[in-house]
């Protein structure tokens, strides 16, 4: 076995260098040729002079037109195409700057990948002259790449930039829609086939217990709260959407139909205010224009078609050009609502509202009463040669347990893992099973939802089922209630101290 590996051994270092060499002598032979040149020059036409770029790139022939240096570029099979002019304006900035640094003659063009180019460029002046670059392997020592010209038998090296800007299909020389910035969000309408769901955002609706919601779900006949930061969630998601690829820039009837749009699995439209600059056609005094800045209500549309492995096909709404975007958001939008919007957080409480709660842990009942205290800072100014004080008075929180006074700092531990309860989970059963093993009442000075019941009940070893208005089903981890009842035991510890 040890002769058979330095057999191989061998084999590998002497096939190293046989390559070091051969790749050695084809360096030295370009060097020595490049050296008997004091410059390397090639034909490139004028910049304004050229209409025509035409080339060929993994088996893809794209020809571009102008009729002269004024004009747009067009796709030359058809005009109506939606070209985004940076990538020809691009193209003719390289095409103007190519500048080979070596030439040489001689050898096979297959040693260079020019036999089968990764591309070819075709250019085209205004006289109706043709000029080609065709662009082979990489050079591994000098990471340039070999090119050939049209009108000479030299083989040049050239840096990227030529392989660069021309490694492109038609269809991602397409300029794509703008998605608009939504910013100032007013409502969210989602329809599918079988469900129509609004997410209306208004903070003055007071449909809920607490003021925290400001989104409401209109659906199934019913209005529910929604948790802010998953709407918010949401249209970040939203405005950060990017199209993936473009899959047609004319589609019609048929075409839509073959990608799910004639008849969209979903449709979206986001009612939002944008802010529009107008010039007034006045200066100031130091010239420069005045404009006026006013709000105006827009609407986006995004129609969701079939899915397709990790995309979605797409389109904005009556347009001609469809895209694919990421299944993930797709979801997202098309199943938007209560179930996958309503608030991560059980208890949303703003405590201010709460004058008692009645605690019951291990079968036993306790009142706790909220309060509130005035107290006194004074605050002197150390870098003030008079010691100059300031006093300032804020409310503090205060607790009485079952009538004793409390520690104020663990009493505001207790809300603190309170309000921090979040669930992970639900359940479709009925049946809320076990007995709760701590029930919360909240008596609160608010006109509505004066009096509100927090029960969280044993659901298997790790978690708990809670029920708090409309929270009927959701599971909380064990945790969440762990941490609970320590801090009401050491609010009560507090107590008999």
């Amino acid at each position: 076995k040890l002769l058979i590996m330095l057999c191989v051994l061998g084999a590998l270092v002497g096939g190293y260098f046989i390559l070091d060499a051969v790749n050695a002598n084809q360096e030295e032979a370009e060097t020595v040729a490049a050296d008997t040149e004091e410059t390397v020059e090639i034909t490139i036409p004028e910049k304004s002079d050229i209409v025509g770029i035409s080339y060929e790139y993994d088996g893809e022939t794209v020809a571009l037109t102008r009729e002269d240096s004024t004009a747009d570029w067009v796709y030359a099979d058809d005009d109506a195409f939606p070209l985004d002019q940076t990538y020809p304006a691009q193209m003719l900035a390289v095409i103007d700057a190519l500048e080979p640094t070596r030439e040489f003659s001689g050898g096979n063009l297959a040693d260079y990948g020019l036999d089968e180019p990764d591309v070819i460029v075709n250019v085209t002046d205004i006289d109706g002259n043709e000029y080609q670059y065709s662009i082979g392997a990489e050079n591994e020592l000098t990471y340039e790449y070999y090119m050939a010209t049209g009108d000479s038998d030299m083989i040049y090296t050239v840096d990227s930039s030529l392989l660069d800007n021309f490694s492109y299909g038609l269809f991602d020389l397409i300029e794509t829609e703008d998605v608009p910035a939504m910013n100032n969000v007013e409502s969210i309408d989602v329809t599918t086939g079988t469900r129509s769901v609004v997410l209306n955002y208004d903070p003055d609706a007071n449909l809920s217990y607490s003021d925290a919601f400001v989104w409401y779900s209109d659906e199934d006949g019913q209005t529910y709260p929604l948790g802010t930061d998953e709407v918010e969630s949401l249209m970040d998601d939203l405005n950060a959407m990017t199209w993936r690829a473009c899959l047609s820039y004319n589609a019609d009837k048929s075409t839509l139909g073959t990608y799910g749009l004639e008849e969209p699995a979903a449709t979206i439209v986001v009612r939002y205010m944008a802010d529009v600059t107008t010039a007034t056609g006045e200066t100031d005094e130091n010239g420069d224009a005045i404009t006026t800045t006013t709000s105006e209500e827009r609407a986006f549309t995004l129609e969701l078609g079939s899915f397709v492995g990790d995309y979605c096909y797409a389109r904005l709404g009556g347009s001609s050009m469809v895209y694919t975007i990421d299944a993930t958001l797709a979801d997202e939008l098309m199943l938007a609502g209560y179930s996958s919007l309503r608030s991560s957080t059980i208890c949303a409480l703003d405590f201010d509202t709460v004058g008692s709660m009645d605690i019951t842990i291990d079968g036993e009942t306790h009142t706790i009463v909220l309060g509130t205290e005035t107290v006194e800072v004074t605050d002197t100014d150390s870098d003030s040669d008079d010691d100059t004080a300031t006093t300032t008075t804020t409310q503090d929180r205060t607790f009485t347990l079952d009538g004793e006074t409390a520690d104020n700092d663990l009493g505001d531990a207790l809300l603190d893992a309170i309000g921090s309860i979040t669930w992970n989970g639900d359940t479709a059963d009925s049946d809320a099973g076990s007995l709760p093993e701590v029930t919360i009442v909240f008596h609160r000075t608010t006109d509505t939802f004066t009096d509100m019941e927090l029960t969280l009940s044993r659901y298997g070893s790790t978690a708990y089922r809670v029920m708090f208005e409309g929270a009927d089903g959701l599971l909380v981890s064990a945790d969440y209630v762990t941490a609970l009842t320590d801090a009401f035991d050491s609010l009560s510890e507090s107590v008999s101290e």
